[in-house]
């Protein structure tokens, strides 16, 4: 199980799980799949709506852009995550732990023709068996790697608490919904680094993420103890999102 580590701005490791080769090919095949049958989809309406036009080529044109784009599309708006990622648990991240930009995306777009299409895949396999990192070309350029990412933080949340069941659990902070996976992952890890080292700088970390937490719930005080309300917001997320 090949793992690598990214650090955040606030100065705290994430630890992530890199996909095998089949997982990521898996999803790659499962996107095609997609594609496949929605063009052959749209392709019979246009030959059937219209059959008497001599311009159904020239639509069938027109639209393939659009499936060019698709990975493009998929991951700069959801999150690094394509239909084929998500169903395997897969997204794309930064490895210097800050969000993938649109440039990003399209650094990785650009080189799937020669990773992906012109090679048959063989460059990206390769790339992605000589890379400690789990990257193709495209994702050596833009800094990007593919990880592990199916909803691990709901399970590992509750561990963090004395919470035998959230079944009769109350509900503190309602606004924690709102946070991703990724954001409550970093708490989590946080948390746990300072329940490990207890020291200053781990300390201060807890602070910083009280502070983005606070002026998202609009709290203007500090809360007396850090880790009971991180954990509370952790809980909350846990229960109104599972």
């Amino acid at each position: 199980m090949q793992k690598i580590e990214t650090s955040t701005q606030l100065n705290v490791d994430l630890q992530f799980e890199l996909p095998t080769l089949i997982e990521r090919v898996g999803a790659f095949f499962i996107d095609l799949f997609i594609l496949i049958i929605a063009y052959g989809l749209i392709a019979s309406y246009i030959f059937i709506a219209f059959a008497n036009d001599e311009n159904k080529t020239t639509y069938l044109l027109a639209i393939a852009p659009i499936f060019m784009l698709y990975s493009l599309y998929f991951e700069a708006l959801n999150n690094g995550r394509t239909i084929g990622k998500v169903a395997l648990g897969l997204r794309v991240i930064k490895l210097n732990g800050k969000p993938c930009t649109i440039n990003d995306y399209l650094m990785r777009w650009i080189f799937r023709l020669l990773d992906i299409h012109l090679s048959a895949g063989s460059v990206a396999i390769i790339a992605i068996n000589a890379s400690n990192k789990g990257q193709r070309v495209g994702d050596f350029l833009a800094q990007t790697t593919v990880v592990k990412f199916r909803n691990e933080i709901k399970s590992k949340a509750e561990n963090i608490s004395k919470i035998k069941s959230f079944d009769n659990y109350k509900v503190t902070y309602p606004l924690s919904k709102e946070f991703s996976e990724e954001q409550m992952l970093l708490l989590k890890t946080a948390l746990d680094r300072y329940k490990i080292n207890g020291n200053e700088a781990h300390e201060k970390a807890l602070m910083e993420i009280v502070i983005r937490i606070n002026k998202k719930f609009k709290i203007n005080s500090l809360p007396k103890d850090y880790v009971t309300f991180l954990k509370t917001v952790l809980n909350d997320y846990v229960v109104l999102t599972r």
